[in-house]
C-alpha cells in the first residue's frame, strides 16, 4: 500500500498495489481489526464523502462592480 498525503489522482490499480490517501486509511485502520481487512475497506470506496450525507453543494452569487457570478459551493454538513 502506499499512502498519500493531499494530493491522489485516480488510476486504476493493480490487485497487489493498493494508493489511498492518508485520512482514508487512518478511518481505514480506526474500523479493521487487521491490514488485510482494512485495504478490503478501502477498495470498497466507502470512505468517499456523499453529497446529502457528508456535504451539499449550493449555488451562490458575488457580486462585484457590477458584474455578478455564480458558483458552486460546498459546504459540509
Amino acid at each position: 500500500m502506499v499512502v498519500a498525503r493531499d494530493h491522489l489522482s485516480y488510476a486504476a490499480q493493480p490487485d497487489d498495489l493498493w494508493l489511498a490517501e492518508f485520512d482514508a486509511v487512518a478511518w481505514a485502520l480506526g474500523n479493521s481489526s487487521n491490514l488485510k481487512d482494512c485495504i478490503s475497506k478501502l477498495q470498497t470506496f466507502e470512505w468517499l464523502p456523499v453529497e446529502g450525507r457528508d456535504f451539499v453543494v449550493k449555488f451562490e452569487s458575488a457580486t462585484l462592480a457590477g458584474e455578478t457570478i455564480e458558483c458552486e459551493i460546498f459546504h459540509s454538513r
